[in-house]
């Protein structure tokens, strides 16, 4: 069904949870209903979404991902629910989640009252200002007759703040009467079951232990590259925070990707190696031994292949991760159009090279670790010129500094259909664009 696109807003705490198919993050979620079967005058329908921001409590058989019974006489579902009907459902909503004992006594142990957020209050507002008032009559007679309009005005005052705590808490218990037959559970064990899940979040907060989304059809990979300078490292910083609020989310750097044990072990072979040569020359003709000078060609050799296998393996574990729903935000990926960045770089040591067949062997496996690592769903070139980056990036030699940010700022990423941010604006602008642009891939 057809969602209203201008009412939504690019925060990941509104986006809906269905996977690939339905990455758009709307900050209020507007009704869709699907028929399933028919139970005797009435249908049971499945809505996927609901003009809210907050979901109610999940013990009463009604929407937003719950049965919302409704007489099937009529009803046209060609597009988006009538705003009347949509402010109904708003105001039972908002009823069976605030004018409850539980919600009540949890929120004074916190020192609140229970009520509306403001989300929610905008949204009652932005409804009130739509609906026509002869046609919500209509509506409840027609499609919610168990409602009624006297219950259905007592649960607008308690939606608006204008009854006592007393009168709140009746009618909510008017209201979960005339829902009993649809309830999961008796009413008392309901509050029971709601007020142990509040405890649970609450400790599982403090510990840092509250469960994230995930992406029902699989996760995404977000790649963040660009020279020395750019600020990869701030926004990958800024873009986890943002996306890590409701969703699984996973940091990595493929530019350093973590050691692996077969790295640490080549390491410290080359050292135990370096030790006993230096021990022994000493030993036996009291200076270094010849030959050292053409070590460092097999420890570059070495070591490069070694970064390209850590690099695939990070890859790897990222990809799993986001296959299984998550989301991955890299600092630096490689690319076809980059030369010396994070791609294979045994081929272009200068001399003195080792010998040719351990040369070719590590070279063969660079090629083939960084052959198996796939483009990311979502990569994003941070640019900025090199005199700017040389400015920023003190603690480098300022013409390495340069030589790198000139490759990536000499590449045509339009022919290869990558996003450039202009880096070289404030903070808070280049975030904001990045933030535009993901939102605008994941959706």
């Amino acid at each position: 069904m057809p969602r209203r696109s201008e009412r939504c807003c690019p925060t990941p705490a509104s986006r809906g949870y269905s996977g690939r198919a339905s990455r758009s993050l709307p900050a209020r979620k507007t009704i869709s209903a699907t028929t399933h079967r028919a139970e005797g005058s009435f249908t049971s329908m499945r809505t996927t979404s609901l003009s809210l921001v907050t979901i109610a409590p999940r013990t009463t058989g009604f929407p937003s991902n719950e049965r919302f019974l409704i007489r099937r006489s009529g009803v046209g579902f060609s597009g988006c629910l009538p705003p009347e009907l949509e402010y109904v459902v708003l105001l039972i909503r908002m009823v069976l989640k605030y004018a409850i004992w539980d919600e009540v006594l949890w929120q004074g142990l916190r020192g609140r009252s229970a009520g509306l957020k403001a989300s929610e209050q905008e949204e009652l507002a932005y409804l009130e200002s739509c609906v026509n008032l002869d046609r919500v009559s209509d509506v409840v007679r027609e499609h919610t007759p168990w409602l009624g309009e006297g219950l259905l005005d007592a649960c607008a005052a308690v939606a608006r703040g204008e009854v006592s705590l007393r009168e709140r808490l009746h009618t909510g218990r008017r209201l979960h009467r005339q829902l009993a037959a649809h309830a999961r559970h008796r009413e008392t064990a309901d509050g029971t079951l709601r007020l142990a899940r509040r405890v649970i979040v609450a400790l599982q907060r403090r510990v840092g232990l509250l469960p994230r989304f995930r992406l029902a059809n699989g996760g995404a990979m977000v790649a963040v590259i660009g020279g020395d300078g750019s600020g990869k490292s701030t926004a990958v910083a800024e873009l986890g925070a943002w996306l890590g609020g409701e969703f699984e989310v996973r940091r990595i750097h493929l530019g350093k990707p973590p050691w692996s044990v077969t790295t640490y072990g080549v390491r410290g072979a080359f050292k135990v190696a370096t030790l006993a040569r230096n021990v022994l020359g000493r030993a036996r003709h009291g200076t270094l031994p010849s030959g050292t000078e053409s070590e460092p060609a097999h420890r570059a050799v070495a070591w490069l292949a070694c970064t390209a296998r850590d690099r695939y393996l990070a890859y790897r574990k990222a990809r799993r991760f986001a296959d299984r729903g998550g989301l991955v935000v890299s600092d630096r990926y490689p690319h076809p159009a980059l030369q010396s960045m994070d791609v294979p770089l045994i081929s272009r040591i200068e001399a003195p090279q080792p010998s040719s067949w351990l040369a070719s062997t590590l070279e063969r496996l660079e090629h083939r670790y960084h052959e198996r690592i796939e483009l990311p769903e979502v990569l994003i070139v941070l640019q900025v010129d090199p005199d700017t980056a040389a400015r920023r990036k003190t603690d480098e030699p300022t013409d390495y500094v340069k030589r790198r940010v000139a490759e990536v700022w000499e590449i045509d990423w339009e022919a290869a259909s990558v996003p450039v941010v202009d880096a070289r604006r404030p903070k808070e602008e280049v975030v904001a664009e990045l933030k535009s642009l993901i939102w605008d891939a994941l959706a």
